[in-house]
């Protein structure tokens, strides 16, 4: 039986029980976010974006510039998406947009245009 059809199953049983383990959980949370339209991801990514940059003073360029610093951080070091290590929770709102979607951009520029709208 493949992997799909095993955790389907396992849902039903979930569903029918009323207990749905971490892991099938997860991967059910991870199936649904696949199959999510890709705008309506870079939507949600994009607000997120936005919601850091307000944490921020400054110029767009400025507050892009530290999205890019924070950024290339959890990119370094991912553990740290799980933990808000940083007093402004910046990297807590940016690793939600990247779990939103992986592909948020990284470079200054694209963030710049993403905060500039």
């Amino acid at each position: 039986m493949g992997e799909h059809v095993q955790q389907l199953a396992r849902l039903r049983t979930a569903t029918a029980t009323g207990v749905l383990p971490r892991d099938l959980g997860i991967w059910a949370l991870d199936l649904l976010a696949e199959l999510e339209p890709a705008a309506e991801r870079v939507e949600r990514r994009n607000e997120l974006l936005h919601a850091a940059a307000a944490r921020l003073s400054g110029s767009t360029w400025a507050r892009a510039r530290r999205l890019e610093r924070e950024l290339a951080e959890l990119d370094a070091l991912p553990r740290r998406r799980t933990r808000a290590s940083d007093d402004d929770g910046i990297r807590e709102v940016l690793a939600r947009a990247l779990e939103a979607d992986p592909e948020t951009p990284r470079s200054l520029r694209h963030l710049y245009r993403v905060l500039a709208r």
